[in-house]
């Protein structure tokens, strides 16, 4: 599908969302989470880790059931970037309305173009921007480090309120014990504080190969797992052919 118009709304939040990326690549870099003190709408505000908020997982992901691959959808092993999308916009959607509003991954599937071959990231953002608009605007990204990675999943989360789609390597997560496919899943936080050693990522997983299949000769990755080293994060997003997200 083609991108579709940006409203008022969209366009200045993707502004914001832009002006973030900047911030954070430079600021965390040397160590701290950017500062603005500017209060115009979507303006950059203080980091949350500058202000002290070092772990964060949205807790409509953490309370939520997640919608495995292929679920409602005929049992199909090719679309987890509908299935990734429909748990974002779960989320969102209980968030805003107090119950979920689920569209069905098939749904998400035709807005995405989705194919037995997969499905594009520009497809996905597309797909969100032009059905998910009351709450923002979505674009693809290539975080450059593993900071800007995480600044990016720590803003997003924490003042957008929003899940960050991701495509990746799966065999950077110990959760798939080794098996490599690209794949979409999502991050919905972070923690800079449980492990002195490294930052955590939380992500959200709806493959469930013995949902699928029946049985699984790499165990099963399905659940939230919230302590993830962010290393880990980066070397799966950057590891694919495609490798990026959607932010």
């Amino acid at each position: 599908m083609g991108a579709p118009p940006l409203t008022g709304f969209q366009i200045a939040q993707a502004a914001s969302k832009a002006k973030d990326r900047l911030d954070g690549e430079m600021a965390l870099s040397h160590g701290k989470a950017p500062v603005n003190e500017s209060h115009t709408p979507f303006a950059r505000r203080r980091g949350p880790i500058d202000d002290g908020v070092y772990v964060y997982r949205l807790p409509e992901v953490t309370n939520m059931t997640i919608w495995k691959e292929g679920q409602g959808n005929g049992k199909k092993s090719y679309t987890c970037g509908p299935a990734a999308t429909r748990n974002m916009v779960n989320a969102m959607n209980i968030r805003a309305t107090g119950s979920y509003q689920d569209l069905g991954e098939n749904q998400w599937a035709i807005w995405e173009g989705t194919t037995t071959a997969g499905t594009s990231r520009a497809n996905v953002a597309n797909a969100l921007n032009g059905h998910a608009s009351q709450y923002g605007s979505w674009t693809t990204y290539r975080p450059a480090t593993k900071d800007s990675l995480y600044s990016t999943i720590a803003t997003d989360t924490y003042y957008y309120k929003q899940s960050i789609i991701l495509n990746v390597d799966t065999e950077f997560f110990t959760f798939w014990n080794s098996k490599a496919l690209d794949h979409f899943n999502f991050a919905y936080g972070y923690d800079s504080q449980s492990n002195p050693n490294a930052k955590l990522v939380a992500v959200g997983e709806e493959w469930d190969p013995i949902f699928i299949y029946g049985s699984s000769s790499y165990g099963n990755p399905y659940g939230q797992h919230a302590n993830v080293p962010l290393g880990n994060v980066y070397d799966a997003v950057i590891h694919t052919s495609i490798h990026g997200i959607v932010a």
